[in-house]
């Protein structure tokens, strides 16, 4: 059976020192065919790689053309494991930061070889398969060579870092069901829209052979396709800190509007009027819409601005749940989310800087939390204490033998470090000393969470629905006062923050503020729905007039202003992308910190 496939390609470049590259030659002898994804953090040393794979398939592989394809194909990954290895050698360099796949394709044959962190996919009648060999302990760069049969109409993905990140197996898979051309600009603008890192993508679509007629009829829709997505493309790649936001929305309203239009002329051959009416009225709506909400916006009704927003995306997933318009509705909604990040105030952290790894001290660290300690960042996790001294990780204190951390504060008052163990025991750390601490009562109280005011601790117990009140004497703490004055419902409390009043976070993402123990009003303006149903922390002083609300599940801080005049008032929020789960955060100055399982990261606060 005879075959033909399709080749495209698009590199994304977030950092001018990478190099990336997509790669088809073809023997039209043999009718081998090979392609390549490539991306390596230096463009010196990824140029070099490159020609040197380029190489050994014009001068080996496509030149034997009596040996197998896969015996020529491991052949030519020997030769090309050799010469890289010698170039590593010659220039001192190391084998990392290369994420590449090579494969071939003979006659609806895949021969595939993987290294890094690129990854292969296939779609074959609309499943998703991840082909590649994701085995990271490999002796040569290039090994573990894949293979097998291609079918008519399947779709070979290979990228150099996972699509999966940004796009659902079912997404991906809806996206590549028409236009290859038009999938990977859908897939483009998903990850520019998505803030995702530098990367390469190749796509190959394997059809049989066509008459000349049918061909000419692909070649003629495919071209009308181009000229409607370039509109989109340059939509796209305007950069939004050159135009006003009113410029910015005028361009989304007419992309909205053409989209429409583009809708019907493409599918207006089709026998469903009636569906395809509906699909063209309700992009208009949405096309109104999204100008009322940005009109709301201005005018300071953010809530009924955000109503909008969640209804444009209610009524967009009808449209993605049908085939015919799918595509669209997905290209549609990327600008109701940029619509949405401009109308809350969004901050996406595509690369937040990375002030220290902790990793340096601990390979399998996985930290608890952050603390600011006499002018010093500190980490703690279960049992130990880091000093980090500009990017220098010092080494760990011993917090504890036997026991483990699960919560940790400073008490600046007294100049000290509190640590609470899961048995239930305070730590104290004080002049390079850790200490246990004693109450004048027989035990401390259960703590899910401390707090400090001064010179006096604060313990959220949930279990009995207290806030208990301990005042730090000379060596000693006091015994347990009751803080609340009035039945307040703490069952559900998770977090707790202090600076003369307390706030408490609920696990529905309920904020509770009390003072003098008794319950305050904390209605949020601004607040958009269900922002914070998954947050985890909450961190405030008495000199920062915001609270910052900690989502790990979303890895996001959110800023709320306090109300001490008026209301409390919804601001912003900081996304952190490409890293992984935010653990614990605090706030200095101008400055928001943040930690992972192994690394602090540092933001301006903008």
């Amino acid at each position: 059976m005879s075959y033909k496939s399709s080749f495209y390609n698009f590199v994304q470049n977030k950092d001018d020192e990478s190099f990336l590259k997509g790669l088809n030659l073809k023997d039209e002898s043999t009718e081998e065919e090979l392609y390549v994804t490539f991306e390596h953090e230096n463009t010196k040393i990824g140029k070099m790689i490159l020609d040197i794979i380029k190489k050994a398939f014009q001068s080996k592989f496509f030149i034997e053309e009596e040996i197998e394809t896969e015996i020529k194909f491991e052949n030519t990954l020997k030769e090309i494991n050799i010469n890289i290895n010698e170039y590593f050698k010659d220039e001192n360099i190391e084998k990392k930061n290369l994420n590449v796949i090579i494969s071939v394709m003979n006659d609806g044959v895949l021969y595939l070889t993987q290294t890094g962190n690129a990854e292969a996919y296939l779609i074959r009648k609309g499943k998703l398969n991840v082909i590649s060999d994701a085995n990271t302990n490999k002796t040569d760069i290039f090994e573990s060579v894949a293979t097998g049969d291609l079918n008519d109409g399947d779709t070979l993905i290979l990228s150099t870092s996972r699509l999966l990140r940004f796009l659902s197996n079912s997404q991906l898979i809806s996206i590549f069901k028409g236009d290859t051309e038009e999938a990977m600009n859908l897939v483009e603008a998903h990850a520019s829209s998505n803030s995702q890192e530098s990367m390469s993508v190749v796509s190959v679509t394997l059809t049989k052979m066509k008459s000349v007629e049918d061909v000419s009829k692909e070649v003629r829709a495919t071209n009308k396709s181009y000229k409607i997505l370039s509109f989109f493309n340059k939509i796209f790649d305007i950069k939004k800190d050159k135009i006003s936001k009113n410029v910015l929305f005028v361009g989304m309203i007419v992309v909205l509007i053409v989209l429409g239009v583009s809708v019907y002329a493409m599918v207006s051959n089709l026998s469903s009027r009636d569906e395809l009416e509906l699909s063209r009225k309700a992009l208009e709506e949405i096309s109104r819409d999204l100008e009322r909400a940005h009109r709301m916006h201005l005018s300071g009704d953010t809530n009924g601005a955000n109503n909008i927003i969640v209804s444009s995306k209610e009524k967009l997933a009808e449209l993605i749940n049908n085939d015919q318009y799918r595509d669209q509705a997905y290209m549609t909604m990327t600008l109701l989310s940029k619509t949405e990040e401009e109308i809350n105030n969004i901050v996406r952290l595509k690369e937040p800087r990375v002030i220290a790894d902790l990793s340096q001290q601990r390979i399998d660290i996985d930290t608890k939390g952050i603390l600011y300690y006499k002018d010093t960042i500190f980490v703690f996790d279960f049992n130990s204490l880091y000093k980090t001294v500009l990017s220098v990780v010092e080494k760990p204190i011993e917090i504890e033998a036997n026991e483990e951390i699960d919560n940790a504060i400073t008490m600046e008052d007294r100049n000290i470090v509190i640590f609470h163990t899961v048995g239930g025991k305070i730590i104290e750390y004080d002049n390079e000393k850790m200490s246990i601490a004693d109450t004048e009562d027989e035990k401390w109280k259960n703590a899910k969470d401390l707090g400090v005011f001064k010179k006096n601790l604060y313990i959220l117990d949930p279990s009995s629905n207290q806030i208990w009140k301990y005042s730090r004497k000379n060596d000693i703490y006091s015994k347990a006062f009751e803080y609340l004055k009035e039945e307040i419902d703490l069952s559900k409390s998770v977090s707790m923050a202090i600076d003369g009043s307390i706030y408490i976070l609920s696990n529905d993402g309920q904020i509770t503020e009390l003072y003098a123990g008794k319950k305050k009003d904390f209605n949020i303006k601004d607040l958009p729905s269900g922002i914070l149903n998954s947050a985890t922390k909450l961190y405030t002083e008495i000199d920062l007039p915001d609270l910052y609300v900690l989502d790990s599940v979303n890895n996001r801080v959110i800023v709320i202003q306090k109300g001490n005049v008026g209301s409390p008032l919804y601001k912003k929020q900081y996304i952190f992308d490409n890293i992984e789960t935010i653990k614990d955060l605090f706030v200095d100055g101008k400055k928001l910190y943040v930690i992972d399982s192994s690394k602090i990261y540092e933001t301006d606060l903008l």
